[in-house]
């Protein structure tokens, strides 16, 4: 009988991208859907400079409309052995490092609108908020954690084995499971064939299809200790 503990198989601590002064956060107990948003940053700097470099968009754009307008009319009076070749050229390479500025803001504006839609950090994955690690008016750093999202409908046993047992054990056999309530016939998801050095036991998952049990549970796991 190895001892073992209902878990999640997703529970995970939500972190930010961008670093800034929270403005919402979920409650705990809330339950989130998969891409749902369960905190945001604040983002008026960010707006201010997504403003800016539409700004310079406009002006870029307006200035390579001149450009070609400019080398267009350099080519008609170059056709006419009007204006020199060099002239030409000049105009050409204006015209295209207008482009490539045009480019280049374009671009920032795509890192802004990317910076903005990370301020708001979305669940990986359905589940609820059962811890927040921050509040609002509070500051969060790169990479801080803000939120503890678990998937209480998707859930397994975490089973520890000694050694001895494990090749007794394989993927997709039924085991028994069980606490003070109720007695399950389930089927192991995974074998983790590498042992702790100082407890001599190995891991062993075992799925649940009954979403019914609490995380964290103790249960106990009958597992083989021999050949049928």
């Amino acid at each position: 009988m190895a001892p073992g503990t209902v878990v999640s198989r997703s529970d995970a601590r939500l972190a930010g991208e961008v670093a800034g002064r929270v403005t919402w956060v979920a409650e705990v107990g809330d339950t989130v859907a998969n891409g749902a948003v369960v905190a945001r940053i604040d983002d008026q700097t960010l707006r201010f400079q997504l403003s800016d470099a539409e700004a310079t968009i406009r002006r870029l754009e307006a200035s390579l409309g001149f450009q070609d307008r400019q080398l267009e009319r350099q080519r008609s009076l170059a056709s006419q052995n009007i204006a020199a070749k060099n002239q030409l050229d000049e105009l050409q390479a204006q015209r295209d490092m207008a482009e490539q500025d045009l480019a280049q803001a374009r671009n920032a504006r795509r890192q802004i609108l990317h910076t903005l839609e990370r301020s708001q950090i979305r669940a990986p994955f359905g589940g609820r908020v059962v811890e927040r690690m921050l509040e609002m008016g509070e500051y969060l750093p790169v990479g801080g954690e803000i939120v503890r999202l678990v998937d209480t409908g998707n859930v397994e046993v975490r089973a520890q084995a000694p050694m001895a047992v494990a090749r007794h054990v394989a993927e997709g056999q039924s085991v028994q499971v069980s606490d003070r309530e109720r007695d399950v016939t389930s089927r192991v998801r995974a074998v983790i064939p590498v042992g702790d050095e100082r407890s001599r036991m190995i891991e062993v998952r075992i799925a649940l299809s009954d979403a019914d049990w609490v995380i964290g549970s103790a249960v106990r796991v009958a597992l083989p200790d021999g050949q049928p």
